[in-house]
Formats: structure tokens, sequence, C-alpha cells
């Protein structure tokens, strides 16, 4: 988790210098824009998100967690609730208007006071991967949670080096089974 009480100072300063270097060295290759997934964009959004995850996956010669079509389907489904109930955080990068970086994520119920945002999957297109492109949709996603007044950036399970270059550390999670008495 990235606690985000202090900010934008809460990245390490190497990150926050390392992206905008990366930002700039984009720039020189087009037109970079950044932008939340709205109800106008949310389906070529989220389309270009699963091309994106896979083919970040295919390049490994693995599948990719979206890969069933049964997921995509619920992907697909859930989407205008999850858009409009405002849990969905849905971001794309484009370049020269192309989508080639996204990451999906949610937010604590709106409304809610001291919430957190939660990254889910990323993709990004392996053609343009010398530009970071990954680092650079998250590095504006951490920016739109500030924003919006997260507290918190969870990158959810998983001890990939990526996230605590970011400044998350691990935090306890619990789980709680209850069996009903026979």
């Amino acid at each position: 988790m990235l606690d985000l009480s202090r900010g934008w100072e809460a990245v390490p300063a190497e990150v926050r210098e390392s992206l905008a270097r990366r930002r700039a060295r984009a720039l020189k290759r087009g037109a970079i824009t950044y932008e939340r997934a709205t109800e106008a964009t949310a389906e070529e959004v989220l389309e270009a998100h699963l091309r994106l995850h896979a083919a970040r996956w295919e390049r490994r010669g693995e599948e990719g967690v979206l890969a069933a079509e049964r997921v995509q389907r619920a992907h697909r489904e859930s989407l205008p609730g999850l858009l409009r109930s405002g849990a969905l955080r849905l971001y794309a990068m484009r370049l020269e208007g192309r989508i080639v970086a996204t990451v999906q994520g949610f937010r604590d119920p709106p409304g809610r006071a001291g919430f957190r945002v939660y990254f889910y999957l990323g993709g990004f297109d392996p053609v343009v991967e010398r530009l970071s492109p990954g680092m650079l949709v998250v590095g504006f996603a951490i920016e739109d949670a500030l924003a919006e007044g997260a507290v918190a950036v969870d990158f959810l399970r998983g001890q990939e080096p990526h996230k605590y270059a970011w400044g998350a550390v691990d935090t306890p999670t619990t789980r709680r089974r209850l069996i009903p008495p026979r």
C-alpha cells in the first residue's frame, strides 16, 4: 500500500524524477494524453485494456488473467454499473490518439472519507515498451487519486518489485472464514 498522507511526496524522489524524465522522453515521440475512462470512452478503454493486457502476457508465452472469454464477458457486463457507481477507475495513456497503456482499478464507495484506490491490472503495448508506458499511466493514476482526495493506493496482493518502487509497503491482510454450525 502507498500511503498518500504526504501527497506526491509519498512517492520516492528518484521515482518522481524518473517519471518526469520518462514523460519528457515520451513527449518527443508524439502527443501524449492521459485519461480516466468516462461513459463516452469506457468501452473503448476497456477493449484496449483487454488487448494490451493480453499482449503483455503473450510476449512471455503465457495467458494473462483476462484471457478467458467468460472473464472478459464479466468485465464488459460489469462496466456500466461500476462506472455509474463511481467505483471503477480505468485509466489510459494515448500516444498520438492511440491507447498504448492502461491500468484498471477501483475505489472505495464515493462519499466515504479516507477512501482508497485499488490498482488491479495494467497493460501496455510492447511496441512502445521503451517509453515505460506502464509507469507513465500508473503515475497519472496516482496523481488522479491524490486529486480526488484518496488517502492510499493499494497495489493489492503480490510482491512485484514495481510496487515497492512506487513506495508501497506491505500491509497485513486477514481472512475470516465463517462456517455455519451444523
